[in-house]
């Protein structure tokens, strides 16, 4: 990200123009576009209407498919869904605080406005690389135990930058840590979502699973746009102005503010946890039977 976007902003066709950033957005948008054909693609085996249309085509007609209704929706929102969407909103928060405050930090605090750049790409790495193991580590000690230790560990970290990561290497490395740290229970949000949804299936109810989705992908925007602008009101509180000089004073106010609310909304985020209740051993055994009739009544047709 950092070093591809901030140059895509100065691309010949559009740089230092009023159009840099709709031509920047229009190669991302683009670019979200053909990941999600790919998607589409590699997910469309694994449809859950593959069933439904195997059982169709067997009788010579079409899937029947009922529409939910906006109470059977709503419906959605109650038992396990209240932790998670409190716990995703909370947690989300910390990034919004992070992600604006990091280049005021980066500037004024370490003097070292390039390592923005840095940041960012080394924390993309760290993350790749934390995706291959997040599940393996979530199945050997169970999803709900992974994410809390993740959320109260970037709590731990958040808490060591405000100390010790006043020079650039040692933000860097911790930084890193914490990325290490997240990454498991951010790898871990939509798997909850999915659950969520087979759990309530499993005890009678009617899973809106699209719902709960976009649901669980609100509560993420929510908490950061909150954030955000929390964090933009925070800076003009304690007298930070564009072109007027930051003292001392004013940068360890800004490493308070980067560091104390995302620790504190990752402590919280973990104990709201606590109340998410899908027992995930009963979950497996209900979706083996689930999957083993489903592949039964794909072999008869």
């Amino acid at each position: 990200w950092g070093f591809i976007s901030a140059p895509l902003l100065s691309f010949p066709l559009w740089g230092g123009t009023s159009n840099q950033y709709a031509g920047t957005a229009f190669v991302c948008g683009c670019i979200i576009l053909m990941c999600g054909f790919l998607m589409q693609k590699v997910t469309k085996p694994y449809d859950n209407d593959l069933l439904l249309d195997a059982n169709a085509a067997a009788r010579k007609g079409k899937p029947k498919k009922e529409a939910l209704t906006m109470k059977q929706m709503l419906q959605n929102l109650s038992g396990p869904m209240v932790p998670y969407f409190t716990s995703a909103i909370i947690q989300a928060l910390q990034a919004g605080f992070y992600s604006t405050l990091l280049s005021y930090f980066s500037t004024y605090v370490l003097k070292n406005p390039g390592l923005v750049a840095i940041t960012l790409s080394a924390s993309s790495v760290v993350s790749t690389c934390t995706s291959f193991i997040a599940m393996p580590v979530a199945l050997k000690f169970g999803k709900k135990r992974v994410k809390q230790a993740s959320t109260f560990a970037s709590a731990f970290f958040f808490v060591l930058l405000f100390f010790f990561g006043r020079t650039a290497p040692m933000f860097l490395l911790l930084r890193c840590l914490l990325t290490f740290a997240s990454g498991f229970g951010g790898m871990l949000g939509y798997t909850f979502l999915n659950d969520i949804a087979d759990y309530k299936e499993m005890k009678g109810e009617r899973p809106a699973r699209a719902f709960i989705q976009s649901i669980g992908g609100t509560a993420t925007r929510v908490g950061q746009a909150i954030s955000v602008s929390v964090a933009a009101f925070s800076l003009a509180a304690i007298g930070y102005q564009a072109g007027v000089e930051v003292t001392a004073q004013m940068g360890q106010q800004i490493t308070a503010l980067m560091c104390w609310p995302p620790a504190i909304c990752c402590l919280l985020s973990g104990i709201a946890f606590i109340w998410y209740r899908v027992d995930e051993d009963e979950l497996d055994v209900y979706r083996a039977k689930k999957f083993a009739a489903q592949a039964s009544a794909l072999e008869k047709t």
